[in-house]
């Protein structure tokens, strides 16, 4: 089984370097490159860092390509809220299955918001680029905003 890593450039705060891997460069990139992969040989080992997006594009990428059977895919959560780790059955080591929806042209893979939800999201992502905003405290100022 080939082992493939891709790192959201932002993850981590932008600390992630690891030789090898590959950097996404924009959003769908990493669901563009994950297709791509399975679709040249769906037997591979997919190690993401990233939050909720990143990992919602690997899910997307691997079945986009048909390759949900095959390949295997590890999260490592350097996001900014990493909900769909956390709320998972599988939080911890080991392999877990997950429920997937689609929707549109894309998946489902933690939950689908419509609403305030979506606005506080919204509001949250420009929060985080305020100096010392991230994370937990970017989606409780854009609670508080909506």
């Amino acid at each position: 089984m080939r082992e493939m890593t891709v790192i959201n450039p932002a993850a981590g705060k932008g600390k992630i370097k690891i030789e090898g891997a590959y950097v996404t460069k924009e959003p769908g990139d990493c669901r563009r490159f994950v297709r791509e992969a399975c679709l040249d040989d769906p037997d591979v080992r997919f190690t993401v860092y990233g939050g909720d997006g990143t990992l919602n594009e690997a899910v997307s990428g691997i079945l986009d390509a048909g390759a949900g059977e095959k390949a295997v895919l590890t999260s490592v959560p350097a996001g900014s809220g990493n909900d769909t780790v956390k709320t998972s059955d599988g939080y911890g080591p080991g392999e877990v299955r997950l429920d997937v929806i689609k929707v549109g042209d894309g998946y489902g893979i933690n939950m689908l918001n419509i609403g305030f939800d979506c606005n506080v999201v919204a509001s949250a992502q420009r929060y985080k680029k305020v100096p010392l905003v991230s994370g937990n405290l970017s989606y409780i100022m854009g609670v508080a905003r909506e």
